[in-house]
């Protein structure tokens, strides 16, 4: 029951929830494009996103904000535009940045990963996705306060 109303009262928890199944989505599109297929990282950044972002739209539009009006172009355009600056440009900065001169957040999370016993995932694979994952948080934040304030607002 209580869980039940913070989910209905509290876009910010439902936000958070379709946030965290579209990382999902996102990080294992990463992964399979760089691992399985060798892309570059930052196009295999950027083609996740993008696929994360048509996703991230229908959600957040649905579930979060719950908007059920037709005409949508507008809504769209602005959501648009602030997921494209933090995905495309804020995330791939934090990606870039902390892949290839703020390195040592990556090692000492791949010490950990390693010290817990996961000696299997490389440091270039715990690199990428704790850079990935850093990234993310700062784009959610991003997108959450920009979407309630111009997207899905109360005209």
């Amino acid at each position: 029951m209580i869980v039940t109303n913070i989910w209905h009262r509290f876009s910010g928890v439902r936000f958070v929830f379709i946030g965290l199944f579209n990382t999902l989505v996102d990080f294992s599109i990463l992964n399979v494009l760089i691992f399985a297929f060798g892309l570059n990282k930052i196009v295999a950044n950027t083609i996740s996103v993008s696929i994360a972002m048509i996703i991230s739209f229908l959600l957040n539009k649905f579930i979060v904000f719950r908007h059920n009006e037709k005409n949508n172009t507008i809504r769209f355009v602005k959501f648009i535009v602030i997921t494209a600056f933090g995905l495309y440009v804020l995330q791939n900065v934090i990606v870039f940045l902390f892949i290839h001169h703020i390195v040592w957040p990556g090692l000492l999370a791949t010490n950990l990963i390693h010290w817990i016993g996961l000696k299997s995932f490389s440091e270039q694979f715990v690199t990428i996705n704790f850079a990935k994952a850093l990234a993310t948080g700062v784009t959610m934040i991003w997108n959450y306060f920009l979407y309630k304030k111009f997207v899905f607002n109360q005209e």
